[in-house]
């Protein structure tokens, strides 16, 4: 009778308590559920952000890139505007005495030059490939009458020319007045050798070493 009336009170307490358990671990899950509901939602709100922020950013570098490219393009094409009219202005008298500034200045103009060739100076740049075909570049020096000298780009040769005396009609002898492109000296590659002026071999126009050679 003891035992049963016990074991009778002990049930109904278990189930009281389990029923209790029961809703506390339901308002657990409950809490549960909404705190990983808001953590998710702060996580995705957060996620979103930074994919908003990366999409805005795009549109910014392309306006910010497609910007610079128009500014290069109007520098370019001032540039070549320059260039043209100074091309087709009338032809100026190459002063005796030339400074860097100047011929800065004075790039692209034409200029009338008077002297004569000095042959036995000349200079092959090269080898320079012209429409697939491999070649070289001549570029003799000019005495004129107060005996300095300029150096002329006379333009490109087929490489079996290389022999002055293979093409005879290029060295016209006595005075000569030229009417040419003044234009600054090309930059150095790093890559390119060093010329040889012993042996008249030259990889780029150095005009340094051009004129010490000339002289």
């Amino acid at each position: 009778m003891f035992r049963s009336a016990f074991t009778s009170t002990f049930k109904s307490r278990f189930a009281n308590l389990t029923r209790q358990g029961s809703r506390q671990t339901r308002g657990y899950a409950r809490r549960l559920g909404a705190d990983d509901s808001i953590a998710e939602a702060e996580w995705r709100s957060q996620l979103y952000s930074w994919k908003t922020l990366g999409l805005c950013t795009i549109p910014l570098i392309a306006f910010g890139l497609g910007t610079w490219q128009v500014q290069r393009l109007q520098w370019k094409l001032a540039l070549l505007d320059e260039v043209n009219d100074k091309m087709h202005r009338s032809p100026i008298a190459f002063p005796l005495r030339v400074t860097e500034s100047e011929i800065e200045r004075n790039e692209y103009r034409r200029v009338i030059v008077h002297g004569h060739f000095d042959y036995a100076h000349e200079m092959l740049v090269g080898p320079r490939l012209y429409e697939g075909e491999p070649g070289f570049i001549v570029v003799t020096p000019l005495v004129r009458e107060d005996g300095s000298k300029v150096l002329v780009n006379r333009g490109w040769i087929k490489r079996e020319l290389r022999d002055p005396k293979t093409r005879p009609e290029s060295q016209p002898e006595g005075a000569v007045t030229l009417v040419a492109f003044v234009r600054k000296a090309p930059g150095k590659n790093r890559f390119t050798p060093e010329p040889k002026p012993e042996s008249n071999e030259w990889y780029n126009i150095d005009v340094e070493q051009m004129a010490k050679h000339a002289a």
